[in-house]
């Protein structure tokens, strides 16, 4: 079944949470390697770009600019430790 535009992105998203990695019946597409793990970045180090780009240094500031500038957010939780990752689409 192929999906399109958002829908493959929440899809996707929710796969990768769900299993932690994605499985894709689809060999020649180039959402194949839509979510590998250096495509993840924390708020961490999104906080540093943001920082650059003359952002205020606060978490709601720099979530709507993440926003703005095509940033998806998620969570994982591992071992009872939620970590959010933001990722480009």
């Amino acid at each position: 079944m192929q999906y399109s535009g958002t829908v493959t992105v929440l899809f996707k998203t929710f796969e990768l949470i769900r299993t932690g990695s994605l499985r894709d019946n689809q060999s020649n597409t180039q959402s194949n390697n839509l979510f590998m793990s250096n495509d993840l970045i924390t708020f961490e180090q999104l906080r540093l770009i943001a920082v650059k780009n003359n952002v205020p240094d606060n978490k709601t500031e720099i979530g709507i600019w993440a926003k703005n500038n095509g940033f998806y957010k998620m969570r994982k939780q591992k071992d009872r430790k939620v970590t959010t990752y933001y990722f480009k689409a």
